[in-house]
C-alpha cells in the first residue's frame, strides 16, 4: 500500500521500503513495474556490480557504455590512482560476494565490507589508513552509481577505522 500511496503522489519509496524493494527477485520487481508501483529504473539493479566499475565492454573487450574506472579516469587522475581505485573496490565486491545492488542492500552488507576489512586489516595486509581508503573508494563507487541513475537509492555509510597499527594502545 506504501508504493501505491507513493506512486499516486509522485514520490519515490522512503529509503527503507526502496531497500526491501530491491532486495526482492527480479520476477518480482517486473511484476512491480508492470503494475507501475516502481519505475523501471530499478531493473538496472540487475546489472552485475562489476559492469559498472570497469565498463560494458562488446565482444572484442572495447569499452561501450563507461564504467566507474572511466569516470575516474576522465576526473584527470593518473592511471596509478585509477587502477588502485578500482581495485580497492573490486576486492571488496568479490571478497564480499556483492554480484548485485541488492547485494549491497541486503541486511547486514555493510557490516560484511567492515568484517572483510578488519580481516585484512588483522592479516596485516593493510593498515588503517589503507582501510579507509578501500571504505573512501567504495563509498565513491557507490555515489556514483546512484547520482548517475544506476543504482535507485543510496548506500548506508559505511564508517572508516582508527588509522593506528591494530596492536597499538587506545587512548
Amino acid at each position: 500500500m506504501e508504493l501505491v500511496e507513493c506512486r499516486r503522489e509522485g514520490i519515490g519509496p522512503p529509503s527503507k521500503l526502496r531497500q526491501w524493494v530491491d532486495s526482492r527477485r527480479e520476477s518480482f520487481r517486473k511484476r512491480l513495474i508492470e503494475l507501475d508501483l516502481i519505475d523501471a529504473t530499478s531493473i538496472a539493479t540487475d546489472t552485475p556490480l562489476i559492469v559498472y566499475l570497469d565498463g560494458r565492454k562488446n565482444a572484442e573487450g572495447e569499452v561501450v557504455e563507461p564504467g566507474w574506472q572511466q569516470a575516474i579516469a576522465a576526473r584527470g587522475t593518473t592511471s596509478e590512482h585509477v587502477a588502485r581505485s578500482v581495485d580497492r573496490v573490486r576486492r571488496i565486491l568479490e571478497g564480499c560476494d556483492f554480484i548485485f545492488w541488492r547485494d549491497l542492500v541486503r541486511p547486514g552488507a555493510a557490516t560484511d565490507i567492515e568484517v572483510f576489512l578488519g580481516g585484512l586489516r588483522t592479516k596485516g595486509e593493510i593498515g588503517g589508513k589503507t582501510l579507509n581508503y578501500y571504505i573512501r573508494e567504495f563509498k565513491s563507487f557507490c555515489r556514483w552509481l546512484k547520482e548517475s541513475g544506476r543504482a535507485p537509492a543510496p548506500l548506508s555509510a559505511t564508517s572508516g577505522a582508527d588509522a593506528r597499527p591494530s596492536d597499538a594502545p587506545r587512548s
